[in-house]
């Protein structure tokens, strides 16, 4: 007698085309680093919290406003170029209104340091659909009151699963 035919799961992720207006961050540094660089698909830009006076302690936070609902999703993105103040603990959090967020991801290892290094998340399964996704950072490389990025990629998740029980 054989026993139960596994099912099998299908992943596949697509890069979301996000628009500079879409992005938003709640301590942008006035003199360079615009959040509109996150998304200008150039590595030697770069996007900046506030490192001036007067300075703000973490957590510090990159926002996307989605013009469709998400529900299974993953990111990446690229340390700046020549610095190395980047995430070091990061949480992910959803929200349908702005105002109410609920925590779907916490990273407290395994985020690069280095100068242009990348990091691509894991896929980030949600049981329900959101228009909001806020990336907090927590903690830098250094222990900074700020962070920099170059580079922001979002990925939309669709998961099939067959059971060839059913």
């Amino acid at each position: 007698k054989s026993g139960r035919a596994p099912a099998t799961e299908t992943i596949t992720t697509t890069r979301i085309a996000l628009e500079d207006y879409q992005f938003s961050t709640d301590n942008q540094e006035p003199s360079e680093g615009p959040i509109r660089n996150l998304n200008d698909g150039n590595p030697n830009s770069f996007f900046h919290t506030r490192w001036s006076s007067p300075q703000v302690p973490m957590p510090q936070y990159i926002q996307i406003d989605l013009k469709d609902p998400l529900t299974n999703f993953s990111f990446a993105y690229q340390n700046r170029n020549g610095s190395q103040v980047a995430p070091e603990h990061l949480k992910v959090l959803v929200s349908n209104d702005g105002d109410n967020w609920t925590e779907v991801a916490e990273y407290t290892s395994g985020l690069p340091s280095a100068s242009m290094a990348t990091y691509n998340s894991p896929v980030i399964k949600n049981s329900e659909p959101f228009t909001n996704v806020r990336f907090s950072v927590t903690k830098t490389f250094g222990d900074m009151n700020y962070f920099n990025l170059a580079e922001f990629m979002l990925y939309n998740v669709q998961i099939d699963i067959y059971d060839p029980e059913i």
